[in-house]
């Protein structure tokens, strides 16, 4: 096999690998990279310290990278809420939008001039629309993939069942049917479109029109991720793990805080909860305080111990 020289699209730099999506994506290139030229074009993380850190990581697996100095608007302040009104205007939905920027945009154009390059591979959906703005018309000559790790518009449907309030349904409303255009039309251009589950590739496929999704299944570091056999079990104690700052995550977390754990503790009184995950909202914080048996633990360096 040949090495090729692919280029990736994502939002930012995946490392430290304090998400599901860096795990899967930090470890999957570092891979590719040992066989291929691997280089990331991205906007650069929110967190300085965090860039710089990201950068020599990168530079260790031998992924090379190119970061324009825009970071990807926060979601939340006043700043938001505008830029969630101004959206209305916007055929695309909001985070293709927010993730579309000129500078990333330049950046692509600039780098397709000086390589040649066999592969375009978008990180996060998204990302299709940057390099459809990046390269127009050359984009139908030219070999690129997307990665889904969400059917983002399955999300936002699911969202759109569980908001009460009018006024928000209503543009919950408008945010899944403009995913379903652009995910139509991202699945169906791709040379290949990406699934992490069969049912995602399957929804692609009838749903989107891929006719080419294949899956890559999410997986685990079986070195680092060793069971400690020399540890009891405590079978009272309940665990989740993950992000908590991705409302699908907080969704689950507020199940678990409602319905669950109360049934759980009534027959076992003495279980408890340890959420474990990065950025958890206060009102997470809050509810975990004032709830027996329930603790955070957020932003640990190492899930490990947990």
């Amino acid at each position: 096999m040949r090495s090729l020289n692919i280029a990736v699209l994502d939002e930012e730099l995946p490392f430290p690998l304090t998400s599901g999506k860096r795990i899967r994506t930090f470890n999957l290139l570092r891979r590719l990279a040992d066989r291929h030229r691997v280089t990331v074009l991205c906007h650069r993380n929110p967190d300085r310290r965090e860039e710089l850190d990201a950068e020599d990581a990168c530079r260790a697996a031998g992924i090379e990278t190119v970061v324009v100095d825009r970071a990807v608007p926060s979601k939340s302040g006043p700043g938001f809420y505008a830029r969630l009104a101004g959206n209305l205007l916007s055929p695309l939905p909001y985070s293709v939008a927010t993730h579309t920027s000129p500078a990333l945009a330049g950046a692509i154009r600039e780098f397709a001039d000086a390589n040649a390059v066999d592969v375009w591979h978008c990180e996060w959906t998204p990302y299709a629309q940057v390099l459809r703005s990046a390269l127009g018309d050359d984009l139908d000559r030219s070999a690129w993939t997307v990665m889904a790790h969400n059917v983002e518009s399955l999300i936002w449907k699911r969202y759109l069942e569980a908001e009460s309030n009018p006024v928000r349904r209503w543009y919950v409303r408008k945010q899944w049917q403009k995913f379903e255009r652009f995910e139509r039309w991202a699945y169906s251009a791709a040379t290949r479109a990406i699934a992490v589950s069969p049912e995602d590739a399957k929804l692609m496929r009838e749903e989107y029109g891929a006719t080419r999704a294949d899956v890559v299944d999410n997986g685990v570091d079986v070195g680092y991720f060793q069971p400690q056999h020399d540890v009891e079990r405590d079978p009272s104690k309940l665990l989740f793990l993950g992000s908590l700052d991705w409302r699908p995550n907080l969704d689950g977390v507020a199940l678990l805080l409602d319905d669950i754990f109360p049934k759980v503790r009534a027959k076992h009184p003495n279980a408890t909860l340890s959420l474990v995950g990065r950025r958890p909202p206060e009102w997470l914080k809050e509810r975990a305080a004032n709830t027996p048996g329930v603790r955070v633990f957020a932003d640990v360096p190492d899930v490990r111990p947990f």
